[in-house]
């Protein structure tokens, strides 16, 4: 089910003190499906926590005060979807909280394209050329987020450099990021990219023989550009060179046969750059 918070619940920022900001944070409550009511509570959170994001902090206090003074921050529940591709799109979010997945279908045919981690900005592309978004961004779960109305993105863009070259840095970097997930898309076996996804959670954690899969298999499948039965077949594959798939779980047996099998490339996987 789709939910945005109502506009009651939601009401812009008046103000940006120096060191706090006051916003107002939504609880959705849900029951069987249905929107029952949204419950408003005015909590505060240090300025820092926004000052802090990339896209904000080499801003004067000036322009910050700008940025925010109509913005919110809401919290959204699982599966709300907050951008909708070819629909335009008249606000910047930006996730400090949870996880939300960039989904795209055509002609009946679903993919997901990537993944959207605390510190992003979507759609920011849309909002500075003003056209409508490529993709649709689902919450994978609850997401605490700042949305800012992208006329006043836009303006800022014109009248602030240190933004101007903020908002370049993070496109640029979406670029590469997006270089990256084309070329191992391209270049390597449905097989050789499973085995890269789980060599990189094992880095993360390497005295661990375990992996908790952190999403379902569908939509690991989806994210790695594949089918749920060739997924299958490439845990299978996988099994020469020490892993052992258990439901949701993953037993890494010989990190060294996969890590050599996987051929992690700093041209292609960010972690090895």
């Amino acid at each position: 089910m789709n939910v945005a918070p109502s506009s009651c619940a939601c009401r812009a920022l008046s103000h940006v003190r120096r060191r706090r900001v006051r916003y107002l944070y939504c609880r959705l409550h849900l029951r069987r499906g249905r929107l029952l009511q949204p419950l408003e509570a005015a909590m505060e959170y240090e300025l820092a926590e926004i000052r802090a994001h990339a896209l904000f902090k080499d801003l004067g206090d000036q322009s910050l005060q700008r940025v925010l003074s109509n913005a919110v921050m809401s919290l959204f529940p699982r599966h709300s979807t907050l951008v909708t591709e070819g629909q335009r799109c008249d606000l910047l979010y930006m996730l400090f909280e949870g996880t939300a997945t960039s989904t795209s279908v055509h002609r009946g045919r679903a993919t997901t394209l990537f993944l959207l981690k605390p510190g992003a900005a979507f759609p920011l592309s849309s909002i500075v050329r003003n056209e409508v978004p490529l993709s649709t961004i689902v919450t994978q779960g609850p997401c605490r987020i700042l949305m800012l109305p992208a006329e006043g993105v836009r303006a800022l863009l014109s009248a602030d450099n240190a933004f101007c070259l903020a908002v370049l840095n993070a496109m640029a970097r979406t670029s590469r990021d997006k270089t990256r997930e084309i070329k191992n898309l391209k270049l390597r076996s449905s097989a050789e990219r499973l085995a890269n996804w789980i060599h990189e959670m094992h880095r993360k954690t390497p005295k661990r023989r375990r992996l908790d899969l952190p999403m379902d298999k569908k939509t690991l499948a989806l994210r790695l550009g594949m089918t749920p039965e060739n997924l299958a077949r490439g845990f299978a594959h996988l099994r020469a060179y020490g892993v052992r798939v258990e439901g949701r779980t993953i037993w890494i047996e010989d990190p060294g046969a996969l890590a050599r099998y996987a051929d992690p490339s700093p041209l292609i996987d960010e972690s090895q750059a």
